[in-house]
């Protein structure tokens, strides 16, 4: 497993309450809103960092 999939499985963090079937995330306060909204930005801001980060150094290592 490389670096990027194992930082991703470890970075993967479900915040909300699923509804139904799907992945439909309810959440009535506006305040709680704008955290996961925050939350889910900076993981994917976070994932594409450390993808990039280990794709280098697996490149470096040869």
């Amino acid at each position: 497993m490389t670096a990027a999939a194992k930082a991703s499985r470890f970075a993967s963090v479900s915040t909300g309450r699923e509804t139904g079937s799907g992945r439909r995330w309810e959440v009535d306060d506006p305040f709680r809103r704008g955290v996961l909204t925050v939350a889910r930005a900076t993981s994917r801001a976070e994932l594409a960092w450390l993808r990039a980060t280990s794709a280098s150094l697996e490149a470096e290592a040869g």
